[in-house]
């Protein structure tokens, strides 16, 4: 007797899943542009969270202090909660390191910084991509659960007018 072997089927590529990847990293490009701005620019908006090193205050200032025209960084909610949703994740984690790298710190020579952390230029790419898709779901995450306590909020202060008027 002949029992037919099934074997699993192999896994399919999407391709239009690939291009709508591909298209959201774009998007994602562009968010993490706007952040790294946001970045920039707070700054001008609170203290420094890191006080001046001794080295700091010896040295003579080589760049003037800003960008001519001053802080022009979007303020958004999405920035706000893309910025907690990044530093929310490990600080001595990999990906954040280069993620930071790439983005705050704009490395020129990637390749030369990949082999300082002692992976390479694709893997330095991989885990960007990899944080961005991750911030970023967290970020969507963040701005859902705003928008329910925003609601709640919202309720509750009209429950307590309406109480308020019939008393």
């Amino acid at each position: 007797m002949n029992i037919p072997t099934t074997f699993a089927a192999p896994a399919a590529h999407d391709d239009e899943q690939e291009e709508a990847i591909a298209g959201d990293d774009g998007h994602l490009h562009g968010l993490c542009e706007a952040w790294a701005r946001w970045c920039f620019t707070r700054r001008y908006y609170a203290r420094p969270s890191v006080p001046v090193s001794l080295l700091g205050q010896l040295q003579k200032r080589t760049r003037p202090f800003g960008e001519p025209g001053g802080p022009d960084a979007a303020n958004s909610a999405e920035l706000v909660a893309f910025h907690l949703a990044v530093i929310g994740q490990p600080a001595e984690a990999l990906d954040r390191q280069v993620f930071e790298l790439h983005y705050l710190h704009r490395v020129k020579n990637v390749k030369a910084a990949a082999a300082v952390m002692g992976i390479g230029r694709q893997h330095w790419y991989t885990l960007l991509r990899e944080f961005r898709r991750r911030a970023y779901n967290a970020s969507q995450d963040i701005l859902q659960h705003n928008l329910v306590e925003g609601e709640t909020v919202k309720a509750r202060a009209l429950y307590n007018g309406a109480d308020a008027a019939s008393s």
